[in-house]
């Protein structure tokens, strides 16, 4: 009996074995990595060479994420040498890319880039007015991957020349705003290198605690798209009072850190374009139309300094031919899926689409990273069955999640009438009641 457990425990020791020595050995042959801390968003992009060393074929690849970050990740994304994107999946605090069968003994080249949200914290944490801000980046000197990297080159973008400290490690050189750092040959898998800079940075620390972008879609007439916004100046806090006087005798140079204007980038042919502010702090805008987008600049009475917050929300009308498109029977919605604002960090994002009364066979295309969506409904006028409502909620959402969101539909031709039947109906029945009480007054 114990003979017999013996041998099939060697058996099964010979087969892990193979299965072992069979899989494919994935080595980064080379990395050239950059580290983009110009912007209040640090952006970490790997152009890499990817080798199979391995016996058999490979279709996926593994991105690492630093221990430290992996709560700050707000986008991963993938492209082949050819550019074209690769679907991207989060596994535990590792991301999987689906690339093309990499056969045993093949190379292949890719870009990947990962962007990280809030990874930048101010020192000292609070600045007098008239300060420049000064934050710290701290995560890995190597390329985290959970395989052998063979040679490895850092290159850190920084807004200006001016920094106060840096990882000291050689080789490494400084030109102006740049620090680069190798190369770094033999590292191994999940190797850890501290890395940690600490600089000048005036870029202000615009995030939105909370967004919601809904979209009426109406079966005739205008679409209506209303954005709310909670934004937090989340960088270095003001030292002391605020000095009006200081403020304006510089004018726009005075408090580099601060937030001075709120830029958003809306569709063009809009109209009828609107904000309101909750606390009365924006108070004066403007609003630019060019062929390819409009701008519309929020300005706020008081700048925003670090800790401080505002209210807001703002809306515009447009043709529902701009966003509704037929595709054969059926009619294709496609909005934005982000933020309207220039590199703007939001932590709770969502996008709920209204579609018209009678709204079936709904379907959201795909997108190219992970969202959580799902369908409700809402009331709506002179229907018991409400409106169909598609939601896209995002944890986390920066510029590079400004893709379209496409939702397509199916509305038969009674109801996209309906909306015409209605006001003519509710046309009729207000004439006839003006007539009838005219009639009755007069007798």
């Amino acid at each position: 009996m114990v003979k017999g457990v013996g041998s099939i425990t060697l058996l099964a020791l010979l087969a892990l074995a193979v299965t072992v020595s069979a899989s494919p050995t994935i080595v980064n042959k080379n990395a050239i990595a950059v580290l983009d801390l110009s912007t209040h968003v640090a952006r970490y992009s790997v152009n890499v060479r990817v080798a199979n060393e391995g016996k058999t074929a490979s279709s996926t690849y593994t991105v690492g994420v630093p221990a430290s970050l992996v709560s700050n990740v707000a986008y991963v994304g993938a492209q082949d040498a050819e550019d074209n994107d690769l679907s991207v999946t989060k596994q535990g605090n590792n991301y999987q890319v689906r690339i093309a069968e990499l056969k045993a003994g093949a190379s292949t080249d890719l870009q990947l880039e990962i962007v990280f949200a809030n990874a930048l914290s101010p020192l000292p944490k609070e600045i007098g007015q008239q300060d420049d801000q000064k934050l710290v980046f701290e995560g890995n000197l190597y390329f985290q991957s959970p395989y052998r990297t063979d040679s490895q080159k850092l290159e850190i973008r920084l807004a200006n020349g001016k920094v106060l400290s840096k990882t000291e490690v050689k080789p490494m050189s400084d030109k102006g705003s740049t620090i680069i750092y190798g190369p770094f040959k033999g590292i191994g898998a999940n190797q850890d290198a501290p890395l940690r800079v600490h600089f000048e940075n005036n870029s202000p620390q615009f995030t939105m605690l909370q967004s919601l972008k809904e979209v009426w879609v109406s079966s005739s007439g205008d679409v209506q798209v209303e954005e709310h916004y909670e934004v937090k100046h989340t960088g270095a806090g003001l030292k002391g009072l605020f000095s009006r006087i200081d403020y304006q005798a510089k004018h726009m140079q005075a408090s580099p850190a601060a937030i001075k204007q709120i830029r958003a980038s809306l569709p063009p042919s809009i109209n009828n374009a609107y904000y309101r502010d909750q606390i009365g702090n924006i108070s004066t805008s403007r609003i630019v139309g060019t062929r390819s987008e409009t701008i519309l600049d929020l300005v706020p009475r008081f700048p925003l300094f670090g800790g401080w917050k505002t209210e807001f929300y703002m809306g515009y009308y447009t043709e529902a031919g701009n966003l509704v498109k037929p595709t054969g029977s059926r009619l294709r919605v496609n909005v934005s899926l982000g933020c309207s604002f220039d590199e703007c960090v939001a932590k709770d994002h969502t996008v709920r689409i209204i579609l018209p009364v009678g709204a079936s066979d709904v379907v959201t295309q795909p997108l190219p990273f992970e969202v959580e969506t799902w369908t409700e409904s809402e009331p709506a006028f002179a229907s018991l069955a409400g409106r169909k409502v598609v939601v896209v909620k995002l944890p986390l959402t920066v510029s590079e999640h400004n893709v379209p969101l496409v939702v397509e539909y199916s509305l038969s031709s009674l109801m996209r009438t309906r909306d015409t039947w209605l006001t003519l109906c509710v046309g009729a029945v207000l004439v006839s009641l003006f007539a009838a009480f005219n009639t009755l007054s007069a007798s």
